[in-house]
């Protein structure tokens, strides 16, 4: 098989330089390239994790459309990693855990775009995102299904959350960490804007948002309907 990793393209327009095939691939950590599937029936836990070692000053971690499945913890300490999809109902991650957290993102400077999650067992524990990278943010997602749909846990500087659906969450009052967005940053400012909680309906109690200790919280536009808390 020839390879043709060295051979080069150029784009059009003026200006454009002939770049390698290698270059151009590795400019986005497309999980596809690395062995997922996104087919939500195999475990694609492992090639997401590769997509993201690949990674070593930032850059893009992106899922194609489809279902991701993932049975285990997925960590990032990259500074500056994006992981995004092609909309919050076209690149879903499902988890296969009743308690592992799905991404456990603590590199600063990082975000979460555009991408749906959920699970295919009821959840008990964990969050889908974790969140302890400062000037982070998590922008245009949907959550269904959660114990904890996002934890913002100790980031040493401002964090967001905005635009983003979460939905069905399964009772967690009595429990740590439990709720839509459990906030526990002590001297941290959070800004939530333009959210959506909602239940289909009232059962079991939960929380929305579950603020245990935060700097300043600035909540614009947002919706909390039939948690029960």
């Amino acid at each position: 098989m020839t390879d043709l990793s060295n051979d080069t393209v150029t784009a059009s327009g003026t200006g454009a330089v002939a770049r390698t095939l290698h270059a151009v691939v590795s400019d986005v950590a497309n999980v596809k390239n690395f062995g997922a599937l996104g087919n939500g029936s195999t475990d694609d836990t492992a090639a997401i994790q590769a997509a993201i070692n690949s990674l070593s000053a930032g850059g893009k971690v992106f899922f194609p459309a489809g279902t991701y499945r993932v049975s285990a913890e997925i960590s990032s300490t990259v500074r500056g990693v994006v992981f995004c999809g092609v909309g919050q109902q076209g690149s879903i991650l499902s988890t296969a855990s009743a308690t592992a957290n799905i991404l456990n993102i603590s590199g600063w400077d990082s975000a979460v775009e555009m991408l749906g999650f959920t699970s295919s067992v009821a959840r008990t524990a964990g969050a889908f995102v974790l969140l302890t990278g400062a000037f982070s943010h998590v922008d245009r997602c949907r959550f269904d299904n959660h114990y904890c749909a996002i934890n913002i846990n100790s980031p040493a500087a401002p964090v967001y959350v905005r635009d983003c659906v979460f939905h069905n969450a399964v009772a967690a009052t009595a429990a740590a960490n439990g709720g839509g967005i459990w906030i526990n940053v002590p001297g941290t400012d959070v800004r939530l804007e333009g959210l959506l909680f909602l239940n289909d309906t009232v059962g079991p109690p939960t929380y929305g948002i579950n603020v245990r200790a935060v700097g300043a919280l600035m909540l614009d536009n947002s919706d909390i309907v039939g948690q029960g808390t």
